[in-house]
């Protein structure tokens, strides 16, 4: 079956950049669009909000447009660097929990195949830390492809 749309999410990490690798080259293969996406965790700002700390709006609101701007440049960036000119691609930059946007753009953007990174983490760091990887295989509503790098032990 091949992929019209692949989402790969990406927190910049070492082990993202690998998972690139696998991205790009079946986007290529399959001629797909490949979209690239980071998700600022935003959780602590909702504990504001219903705090009733309404002075922190407006600088929250100037800090996340900021934050939108760089990441998209970020993600621009790694693009040209990583991308061939060949591979249609597009950006996208969410806020809130990192896999359910994820699940919720991959809906939206009718994704056929999402390509995401895992740290590889067991025990009781995947006890304290668990996996935004882990929780998108479970809840996408298609094919996942999780990439771990050789050197995560």
């Amino acid at each position: 079956m091949p992929f019209k749309k692949i989402l790969f999410p990406t927190d910049f990490s070492d082990t993202s950049k690998h998972a690139l690798t696998y991205a790009v080259s079946l986007a290529r293969e399959c001629r797909a669009e490949l979209l690239l996406v980071h998700v600022v965790d935003n959780s602590l700002d909702y504990s504001f909000a219903y705090s009733g700390m309404t002075p922190y709006q407006a600088p929250l609101q100037d800090y996340y447009t900021d934050i939108r701007e760089r990441t998209q440049e970020l993600l621009r960036e790694t693009i040209k660097k990583e991308v061939d000119l060949t591979t249609k691609t597009d950006t996208d930059v969410a806020f809130g929990t990192p896999h359910r946007e994820i699940i919720e753009l991959a809906k939206d953007r009718g994704v056929d195949l999402i390509v995401i990174g895992t740290h590889g983490r067991s025990g009781l760091g995947h006890l304290l830390i668990g996996s935004t990887a882990e929780k998108v295989v479970r809840e996408a509503p298609c094919p996942v492809l999780t990439v771990r790098k050789a050197d995560d032990d």
